[in-house]
């Protein structure tokens, strides 16, 4: 028998669980502004099949911050610096959080002037601000051997995702090769983004998170480890 019939044979029959890996089990990292950045990633303790033909879900929202005036009470204009869109993925397009308040609803979004308006009780205060981005983002979802050997298993446009449907048109897995969703013991799932804008998952020491963002990604995990399975798929990734 063949390495790659053992191998076939061992995914055939090791027990599994149909689980999702949600953004809340991965490590979470800010972006470079402009250069490709993983900002969630997760090492697997056993081999996790990502599940080809199944919608997954990534939100990930540009971030901003402000300072309040020396008015408290009074309703101001933040202009964001990139393009504000109404995103169908998600509840909230804006997510506002004032330092010494905590999270408040947007006077008014202005789609059209990329602004939200937002009242701070008090005065002179931090103002931080996640919203969903139409700008060219380029979003990969990568597995990665311990040696670094990468394979994007798939890629899509963050702005073009934003201004679709999500529950008509989900991004999807679709792979064209039988291993492509397979991810052995002690590599890595990667989350992957290219964008003109920040990426935070938490400001003001912890208290704020950006309530729009959203990973889950539906998987197999494996019960048992599968000897061989890393260097088998490191040789098809390219080699370890």
């Amino acid at each position: 028998m063949s390495t790659a019939e053992q191998i076939q044979q061992a995914l055939a029959s090791v027990p599994r669980a149909k689980q999702k890996l949600s953004g809340s089990q991965m490590n979470l990292s800010t972006n470079t502004v402009g250069d490709p950045s993983v900002v969630a990633e997760y090492q697997v303790a056993r081999p996790v099949g990502l599940r080809d033909g199944q919608p997954y879900e990534v939100d990930i929202p540009a971030y901003q911050s402000f300072t309040s005036d020396g008015t408290g009470g009074d309703s101001e204009t933040f202009t964001l610096a990139h393009d504000l869109v109404d995103a169908e993925s998600v509840p909230n397009d804006v997510v506002v959080f004032v330092e010494g308040t905590g999270y408040v609803n947007p006077d008014a979004v202005d789609y059209s002037n990329n602004t939200v308006d937002v009242t701070d009780p008090n005065a002179n205060n931090p103002v931080h601000i996640w919203s969903m981005a139409g700008d060219q983002a380029r979003l990969v979802v990568r597995k990665t051997s311990p040696k670094g050997v990468p394979e994007d298993v798939d890629e899509d446009d963050m702005g073009l995702k934003n201004l679709r449907n999500q529950h008509k048109d989900p991004l999807r897995f679709d792979f064209d090769q039988p291993y492509a969703g397979v991810v052995p013991t002690d590599w890595t799932i990667e989350i992957r983004i290219d964008a003109p804008y920040s990426v935070s998952w938490s400001e003001a020491g912890g208290a704020a998170e950006p309530t729009n963002a959203r990973i889950s990604i539906p998987i197999f995990r494996a019960r048992d480890d599968i000897p061989g399975l890393g260097s088998f798929i490191g040789q098809i990734a390219g080699g370890q």
